[in-house]
């Protein structure tokens, strides 16, 4: 699986999971902290919400499935410093395509979330 391909379920752009009007495609610009350099996108213009990332990346078999009709892989995360998640940095799953709201934490044996923190290294070594 090529994780730099377009996400093979978005044939169209998303509708928001806030407003249900469609979702713009845009390009991550360069210089993002996270390796989201040039990376497609989806964002909702009227409600200046994120919607999901347009490409394969993060997207693994093992990843648990989300809530849309024929349980699709969710797509692995991190939670960026700038973002309103209640743990910044943090490792989750979200929907990849955008149509449900599905997330969960990456957590370790004993419950803990994970959290990325090493910023010298690229996540997308990682598999991010």
């Amino acid at each position: 699986m090529d994780p730099e391909a377009s996400h093979w379920a978005i044939r169209s752009a998303p509708l928001c999971l806030s407003c249900k009007r469609p979702t713009t495609e845009r390009i991550a610009r360069r210089g993002n902290h996270l390796g989201h350099d040039g990376r497609p996108y989806f964002r909702c213009e009227p409600c200046n919400r994120f919607s999901c990332f347009g490409d394969m990346r993060g997207i693994h078999l093992n990843n648990p499935v989300c809530y849309c009709e024929g349980y699709l892989f969710s797509r692995r995360q991190i939670a960026g410093w700038d973002s309103q998640q209640k743990v910044r940095g943090a490792i989750h799953y979200v929907c990849a395509v955008g149509k449900c709201d599905f997330f969960e934490y990456c957590t370790d044996n004993d419950g803990h979330i994970l959290r990325y923190t090493n910023l010298s290294e690229d996540p997308r070594s990682m598999g991010f």
